[in-house]
């Protein structure tokens, strides 16, 4: 099939290659069409079925944390009846809170306030004096910014107002380690882990490397991608030196908080990475094949023609006794 150059002194392209060409381009075209159509929907279809997977873990965890604290709430205000009993003394109020505390393991103690913010009856047994109620509801439960303990563990408190004038207000200290233990228990492929962050962005559950740390140095996600969301979201950006996927839930309702899952893009992108693949080693193996069968196909079409055209020359060049013998079974026969 190699060129040739005719006596002007151009160049010529059999026509066989021509022709090997035109089968080749006719074959391979809607080949590379269709595989560029169907690489690029698989893959985005594949890429959109791991970010709804992600989603949706996130939103189970953010709805089994808002069932969580909406269970607390109910036994605070069981709390709150049980002290509004006429009557009571302040000791004995000290009694029925502690009571709840030691059968609710969700809350971590129970303080009573006057309307100045001063405990009046609290379940936590120490010599130390109580801090002040700063925050004082008049209307509505209200649950306070999650903060450090003594220990720097992050907690969060509810205060509830009560129709007592002399103590018109309750605050529940919730224990977070149920919480923790459902953010632990995320886990996402090889590597994909959850963290929660509060209204404020403060990290206050971490199942990440090193997340513990970020607890307690108090870190927060101020220029996170996901940082700030009103809805659900996603992006993809590098955490750590590594290029992640992160899902963020909608916040919780009356915290604000949110579920984020972060995993690696390489993991959570892998059956679309191989599926490129092998898409592309099939397209080259289908473009192999085509060239190879245009080019048999082009000789076995065009060898009728050429024993034709060499018939011709050896005539024109007075070898009257030159046959050309064709076995074809088609129009050259």
């Amino acid at each position: 099939l190699a060129a040739a150059v005719d006596a002007g002194g151009g160049l010529v392209i059999p026509i066989t290659r021509r022709m090997a060409l035109l089968v080749t381009t006719a074959a391979l075209v809607p080949l590379l069409v269709f595989g560029i159509v169907a690489q690029r929907t698989l893959t985005s279809g594949m890429e959109q079925s791991v970010v709804q997977s992600h989603a949706a873990i996130v939103a189970r965890a953010a709805e089994t944390i808002d069932v969580y604290l909406k269970s607390t709430r109910s036994l605070v205000r069981s709390a709150a009846a049980d002290l509004q009993s006429s009557g009571q003394s302040r000791l004995r109020q000290a009694q029925v809170l502690a009571n709840h505390v030691g059968l609710t393991p969700e809350i971590r103690a129970l303080t009573l306030y006057d309307e100045t913010g001063e405990a009046v009856a609290t379940s936590v047994l120490s010599t130390q004096p109580v801090p002040r109620l700063v925050t004082r509801p008049t209307t509505a439960i209200v649950m306070l910014p999650v903060d450090l303990d003594e220990d720097g563990l992050p907690r969060t408190r509810i205060v509830l107002p009560l129709d007592d004038p002399s103590a018109p207000f309750l605050m529940a200290e919730l224990r977070l380690e149920q919480l923790w233990r459902v953010v632990d228990a995320i886990r996402v492929g090889q590597r994909g882990r959850a963290f929660v962050v509060d209204d404020t962005g403060r990290i206050i559950a971490d199942g990440r490397d090193r997340g513990a740390s970020r607890i307690a140095q108090r870190q927060r996600i101020d220029g996170h991608p996901l940082a700030g969301l009103a809805m659900p979201g996603n992006d993809e950006y590098a955490q750590d030196g590594v290029e992640v996927l992160g899902v963020s839930s909608a916040p919780i309702a009356d915290a604000g908080w949110r579920v984020i899952i972060e995993e690696p893009v390489a993991d959570a992108f892998q059956a679309a990475r191989q599926l490129e693949r092998w898409l592309l080693l099939f397209a080259s193996l289908a473009l192999l094949g085509n060239v190879a069968i245009g080019v048999a196909a082009g000789r076995s079409l065009l060898r009728p023609i050429q024993d034709l055209l060499a018939g011709i020359q050896a005539i024109g060049e007075g070898r009257l006794d030159r046959r050309v013998h064709i076995t074809r079974d088609d129009e050259f026969k």
